[in-house]
């Protein structure tokens, strides 16, 4: 697909939304299979704990997706600016987008943690500046990582925030 990249491009968003389908399905196992399949105050548990505790105040259940080495133990600093994270951008999502879905994208690697949370709602460009963006930025450059903001591919607001976990 070299000579075609508007193609190649279409395919590698359907791959990526086959990728994102398989990891809600393997996290709603994981939520079936309940205490048994989760450690208590792992990771996991703890980022599905805050997505349930702000469905109320978003008006809707974010999806949850994981994928790699989540049920790992990351020390306890580590976890916690990840669900510091998820929090924010949650809570923004409920505060600014006027979204009616948003999905949360956990990724562990040996080296690398990242979490990607996306809205369908009316995007970054209406947001003006937030403490909590601004927290979440130095969380990730305190540990060497990153953060960004941008819009969506499909509308909307995607932040994206990873670090190395070594």
């Amino acid at each position: 697909l070299d000579d075609r990249p508007a193609l190649a491009e279409r395919v590698r968003l359907r791959v990526e939304d086959i990728d994102r389908t398989i990891r809600r399905i393997r996290t709603s196992i994981f939520a079936l299979r309940g205490a048994l399949a989760t450690a208590a105050g792992g990771l996991r548990q703890s980022i599905l704990e805050t997505a349930e505790e702000l469905s109320a105040v978003l008006g809707f259940r974010p999806h949850v997706a994981f994928s790699d080495l989540v049920d790992v133990t990351l020390d306890d600093a580590l976890t916690e600016d990840a669900l510091a994270c998820v929090r924010e951008g949650l809570t923004n999502v409920a505060k600014h987008a006027r979204a009616t879905a948003a999905s949360v994208d956990v990724a562990l690697t040996a080296d690398e943690l990242t979490l990607t949370i996306g809205d369908d709602g009316v995007g970054s460009a209406a947001a003006t500046h937030s403490s909590g963006t601004a927290n979440l930025r130095t969380r990730a450059e305190r540990r060497g990582g990153s953060f960004t903001m941008m819009p969506g591919v499909a509308g909307g607001t995607t932040i994206t925030w990873k670090v190395p976990t070594r």
